[in-house]
């Protein structure tokens, strides 16, 4: 059971017995519990490959040794950015973002495909071919590509609205005191919903805004003063926006302090509908140059948090071990309607070797120290650090009474190797 509960807490799976048999009707494989795809995510340019399995786990929470007995079905949801093949193999079409899934019978699971333009010289523009091997470790997903109109949020009650300012040590940060209006803010996104921006010579801050439709630039709820980011979760869907920010220039770094203020609306919450999920969200997320897989700090089994890494060699066939960190409950952060201080350390601290903290506390307070671990690769070298993400995903769908929200006050990511702990903990 607690096998098949970490299993579920970083994929979305879906669930109900299913048993395989043989013409003399006697039951040849155990009934299937959940498929999980694996890697979650592929980044390639134009032209180029990347190659998805699926792993198939009975009720005990084991890989199932004859996953033959069950048909596997894999799907694009838009094939003009990205197609796939019956065997996973995911091809580049056009500049865009698209969701993949796996399905085996009832059972699904989703992830999503980054496709980049290729350089003038027909070479990829930071990508090569992809062939990440099969793991039993299940990965995270996204979101499912549904447009639905979104089902307006109550309003919360008023809360004082002064915080703590950006530091002035960022590498890259936000506090959306530059946009006007929801125009502003998406006018700065390079990828909205996989269409491509026609201004490309313009620097964008956001790389990807995924569901861009439930974006809104919120000046009635601030932080310190100033307007927010609000992210809308309709009910009826398991839509949610997913904003990517590379570090300038693309460049990698290998010391990262990332600060997020964060508020929810009254009676948020990550359960959802579907059957056999976790009911996760990913809440952040910080992923590598020339390597697939990220770390994640993320709400599951409905009101738990865990705080992950792991890597998937992209250009070579080094390896980083699923590592979490269970931590505890959710408290007060989905009833009070107050901002919260998130702070993510992650560094290098070998070539083979990482470490990873998180802290955090109400708004105000001194951020306590909540999950730290340190982890090896299985092969190759540590990557690079080179973008951050802004939630990712949402796993299950959302009753159809279910519309809730989130707002970002402000985020920063801050270099570590030049500020080694810019944030006083």
């Amino acid at each position: 059971m607690l096998f098949t509960a970490l299993v579920c807490s970083a994929v979305a799976c879906m669930g109900y017995d299913q048993t395989a048999a043989d013409l003399t009707g006697t039951t040849t494989t155990p009934p299937l519990s959940s498929i999980v795809l694996s890697p979650d995510s592929a980044n390639i340019a134009v032209g180029e490959t990347a190659k998805f399995a699926s792993v198939l786990f009975d009720v005990s929470g084991k890989v199932l040794s004859s996953p033959s007995a069950y048909k596997t079905e894999w799907k694009s949801a838009d094939t003009t950015v990205a197609k796939i093949s019956s065997d996973g193999t995911v091809t580049g079409q056009k500049e865009g973002l698209t969701e993949v899934t796996v399905s085996a019978g009832r059972y699904l699971s989703r992830g999503y495909v980054r496709v980049r333009r290729r350089s003038s010289g027909g070479s990829s523009d930071g990508g090569s071919t992809t062939t990440p091997p099969p793991t039993t470790t299940p990965p995270p997903t996204t979101t499912p590509p549904t447009d639905p109109t979104p089902t307006p949020v109550p309003d919360p009650d008023p809360i004082p609205s002064t915080g703590q300012g950006l530091s002035g040590k960022a590498l890259v940060s936000d506090d959306f005191t530059r946009y006007s209006s929801r125009t502003d803010l998406l006018a700065n996104v390079d990828f909205i919903d996989g269409a491509v921006r026609s201004n490309r010579s313009q620097t964008f801050l956001y790389t990807y805004g995924n569901n861009a439709s439930q974006i809104e630039l919120d000046k009635t709820v601030k932080y310190n003063g100033h307007a927010t980011m609000k992210y809308l979760q309709p009910g009826g869907t398991a839509r949610t926006p997913f904003m990517e920010v590379y570090m300038p220039n693309r460049t990698a770094i290998t010391n990262m302090w990332l600060r997020v203020k964060i508020r929810f609306s009254k009676g948020f919450t990550s359960y959802g509908i579907t059957p056999g999920q976790a009911n996760a969200y990913k809440l952040l997320g910080w992923s590598w140059q020339g390597a697939e897989g990220r770390g994640t700090l993320e709400f599951t089994n409905t009101d738990q948090y865990t705080f992950n890494w792991n890597v998937i060699g992209s250009k070579d066939s080094r390896t980083g071990p699923f590592v979490y960190k269970s931590n505890p409950h959710v408290t007060t952060e989905w009833t009070d309607e107050a901002w919260y201080d998130y702070v993510v350390h992650y560094e290098q601290t070998s070539s083979t070797t990482i470490r990873q903290r998180w802290w955090m506390a109400k708004d105000g307070q001194k951020p306590v120290l909540k999950a730290e671990f340190t982890a090896k690769m299985s092969s190759g070298t540590v990557p690079g650090l080179e973008r951050i993400m802004l939630g990712i995903n949402y796993n299950s769908e959302r009753p159809a009474s279910q519309s809730q929200a989130l707002w970002f006050g402000q985020w920063e990511v801050v270099d570590g190797s030049k500020h080694s702990n810019p944030f006083g903990l």
